[in-house]
């Protein structure tokens, strides 16, 4: 059936961090006009600050750029940016807005629009990362690509920060990899490489092409793809032609031939692994609050409880099933073993898988409690403990040739059989159903169902796909799948004329499955009484042979474990001359640091006018400046003595008390000292911080200030006079700030208009004496005539002054204005004799 795009453009997801704003300034000086196509941006915006963005990047481009709304629908040639403080998604061509449920640093805001793109318009969705730190934007990618959307990273050596490129190409799921100006130019030509995916014939000539490419992989990797449902495998044919610019699947087969690395990424591609931890939530939580304790009931000690994660890509499901099992026998206090079989087709998704190492993006999927509990932090992600790994064999498997695994308590096949034609997923149920112990749950995805099995399997939940496996006489299939006669007759067939094949019979069961079994010469019989002896040789019979298929099946599955252990072993090994290399490099670039740093030290020391000492814990002298001989008379030799044995040059000897209260503290202090030669110097004591803030000591740092010292004083003697003689001036004087306020006034001016320095400093002079200095004339001059000539002399006003009587005056006035021009003063001199 032929999917149908909601809409009938491309999405261009474009995400960013560090260095962002110079990456989308040149990306879009390269868009044309009309691409036909919408793009959303989102980068990492401070939640705080509104958001310059839209404005430079309207400069580079013609096509409308807009804050996103909520509500919004994205229309093609227009650019979208998420606004700051949000996290945005878009559900049927819609962009949704709402506010962060995660804390500031746990936001993946770029993981998660691309993950709801992809869901959203599926192979219409097309992701790109640029330049930024950490991973956000690895696991969207992963979605966009696994829809069969296009993927596009920067060119890492490009990028101002490679981080977030480096990340998701690392992963495996970026589809090109580009500098940012080419970036444009390849969108175009992908997009117009796309068919619209209608409800067509395919053509005699696509057909015959995609048979030849099913026949290559079969030959090249030994994996069938002819079951895969032909919508899925011809989309994903024709995304990898996409990238190559190949029109027609016959010429796509050629290149095949001719270039065995596409090969490769051609099988890559076909594996669906869209996974993520704890995936559909809710199923999740049914499953560890109603089916687990029920299967985990009574389990002794020496039990062993069997899980098979059947198609577990990248392996974020068989850990959430093992944190789950954790959890649970923490909680019961049980210690039953559990044993999980975590299998793939593929060999690259499972060292993933085994190395247990995800982004810091499954915040988004991990609680927080969990990450803390069965998760390690490293620089660049978290890694499983070993405590859950050791739970899990991890094994390349495949689920349609290679026997299942049995006497299994729990099977999760999620969102697998959703790509496999219907014959293939009849036969996949026998196969789950047979590998279950009676009462046995069987938990797939949403989207999957066990067709019209229902006798081999009775519902637990309708919803969320959970069976319990029944296993009595009358509900056993007449007919067993066996997949050695399935990879013997495992001949590829076009895909226009698939038909079901037979299944194997019992008879043949019997001929290609048997180890020994117990034989009798059996006489005719004839009498009644013979029939009891008959059916008793039948069961053994019947026990001998499953017996030996069990034995089978045993030894399949201990093979695969010892080669996992093998495995495993020889990935150690090369992981530990991997880390010894590592440290090698980090020991050599570490010395080569320790003498840089060196160098640095000594030339900062040579050069600086600060006397400087460091002392330790006990105070006892680790290095120290030149310019500190000024205040201790320190040599060479006086490192590792203790600062107390050495006599000062200043007067006060209480700087060793106040450094052990320092010590003790952590609280800074500062003081003033003065030496015997007469100089004056500012003394620092602070806590000597490492860089993982511990407090190993003190820095004591003297910075000279004697020409401040000087000028300070000089400045005080200045303004000692300066009060003196206006304190000694017969007629009164005002001095005012800017804003009018007066900040003094001399003896004569209280006496003379018989006020207080209560009722006058702080006050505008307008507002003195109950407003008695509220003069228009002297409000013109203060306000107009004085900012604009600087000072007056003699202006005669005349005024009556309600406890002074009439009075005529004199004003001179000068305004002062500092050399930063940013504080002035006003000399207000009143003569008042005339």
């Amino acid at each position: 059936m032929a999917e149908t795009p909601i809409i009938s453009f491309n999405i261009v997801a474009i995400g960013a961090s560090a260095g962002g704003l110079e990456a989308f300034e040149q990306f879009f000086r390269h868009v044309p006009n009309e691409t036909g196509m919408a793009f959303v941006l989102i980068p990492h915006l401070a939640p705080d600050h509104a958001s310059l963005l839209t404005e430079i990047l309207q400069r580079t481009t013609p096509m409308p750029v807009a804050e996103a709304l909520d509500q919004i629908p994205v229309e093609p040639n227009h650019v979208y940016i998420i606004p700051p403080n949000r996290e945005m998604t878009i559900l049927q061509g819609i962009l949704q807005l709402a506010l962060p449920d995660q804390p500031r640093g746990r936001r993946m805001p770029i993981d998660l629009f691309m993950r709801s793109l992809a869901q959203d318009q599926q192979e219409n969705a097309i992701g790109i990362i640029l330049s930024g730190t950490g991973t956000d934007g690895t696991l969207g990618l992963r979605a966009i690509h696994e829809t069969g959307g296009v993927t596009l990273a920067q060119e890492p050596d490009t990028a101002k920060y490679n981080g977030m490129p480096s990340s998701a190409i690392q992963a495996g799921y970026v589809s090109q990899i580009l500098a940012v100006d080419k970036m444009p130019e390849a969108l175009l030509l992908i997009a117009q490489s796309f068919v619209d995916y209608a409800e067509t014939p395919i053509a005699p000539k696509t057909v015959n092409g995609i048979n030849r490419i099913l026949m290559q992989l079969r030959t090249s990797t030994g994996h069938d793809f002819s079951l895969y449902k032909k919508s899925a495998l011809i989309h994903r044919i024709e995304r990898r032609m996409a990238q190559h610019l190949i029109e027609g699947t016959d010429v796509y087969a050629r290149y095949l031939k001719e270039t065995p690395a596409e090969m490769q990424l051609l099988f890559n591609d076909l594996l669906i692994n869209i996974t993520q931890f704890f995936r559909d939530t809710e199923a999740f939580t049914v499953l560890e609050k109603e089916f687990l304790p029920a299967l985990c009931k009574d389990k002794t000690d020496d039990y062993v409880f069997r899980v098979w994660i059947a198609g577990c890509a990248t392996g974020e499901e068989a850990y959430s099933i093992a944190i789950l099992l954790s959890e649970l026998m923490e909680k019961t206090h049980q210690t039953f073993k559990v044993q999980i079989y975590s299998t793939d087709l593929a060999e690259n998704v499972i060292a993933t898988a085994r190395a247990g190492f995800y982004p810091l993006n499954i915040i988004q999927d991990v609680p927080a409690e969990r990450l803390q509990r069965f998760f390690i932090k490293e620089d660049t992600g978290y890694r499983i403990k070993k405590e859950i790994r050791e739970m899990i064999v991890f094994a390349v498997h495949n689920i349609i040739k290679n026997p299942p695994f049995s006497k299994l308590d729990l099977l999760c096949c999620r969102n697998l059989m959703i790509y496999l034609e219907p014959e293939l997923q009849n036969r996949l149920i026998l196969r789950f159903h047979n590998a279950l112990k009676p009462n046995g749950v069987l938990f797939l995805s949403p989207s999957e169902s066990i067709g019209n099995h229902t006798d081999l399997f009775s519902v637990l939940d309708r919803k969320w796909k959970l069976y319990s496996a029944s296993h009595a006489l009358t509900t056993m299939p007449a007919v067993v799948a066996n997949p050695m006669i399935e990879a013997s007759r495992n001949t590829i067939k076009p895909i226009d004329t698939m038909k079901p094949s037979t299944e194997a019979n019992f008879a043949e069961l019997t001929q290609h499955n048997a180890n020994p079994v117990i034989t009798q010469k059996l006489k005719y019989v004839a009498k009644r009484e013979h029939i009891e002896e008959l059916q008793q040789q039948i069961a053994v019979m019947k026990e001998g042979y499953q017996r030996s298929i069990e034995e089978l099946q045993c030894s399949n599955e201990e093979f695969q474990t010892t080669n996992q252990e093998l495995e495993t072993s020889r990935e150690e090994l090369q992981s530990v001359n991997e880390e010894l290399s590592t440290v090698n490099s980090e020991l050599k670039c570490r010395i080569e640091q320790l003498i840089d740093i060196q160098n640095d030290m000594k030339n900062l020391f040579d050069n600086t006018n600060i006397g400087i000492i460091f002392l330790d814990e006990q105070l006892t002298i680790r290095r120290f400046t030149r310019e500190a001989i000024q205040l201790y008379p320190l040599i060479a030799s006086d490192v590792t003595r203790p600062l107390r044995d050495i006599k000062s040059n200043f007067a006060e000897e209480n700087l060793l008390t106040k450094a052990q209260e320092v010590l003790e503290s952590m609280v800074s202090f500062e003081q003033e000292i003065h030496t015997v030669n007469n100089l004056w110097y500012l003394a620092r004591i602070q806590p000597y911080r490492t860089l993982d803030n511990m407090i190993k000591g003190v820095v004591f740092t003297f910075t000279d200030i004697s020409k401040l010292k000087e000028t300070q004083m000089a400045m005080q003697l200045a303004q000692k006079i300066a009060e003196n003689i206006i304190d000694t001036l017969p007629e009164p004087l005002l001095i005012l700030n800017g804003t009018l306020q007066v900040i003094s006034a001399n003896p004569a001016f209280y006496r003379y208009f018989q006020v207080t320095a209560t009722d006058t400093l702080g006050h505008k002079i307008y507002n003195l004496g109950n407003n008695q200095w509220d003069i228009p004339a002297l409000r013109e001059l203060l306000e107009n005539s004085l900012p604009r000539d600087e000072s007056f002399e003699k202006y005669a006003i005349e005024h009556n002054f309600p406890v002074i009587g009439h009075r005529k005056m004199l004003l001179n006035a000068r305004r002062i204005v500092d050399q930063t021009g940013q504080s002035e003063h006003i000399l207000l001199l009143i003569e008042v004799n005339i």
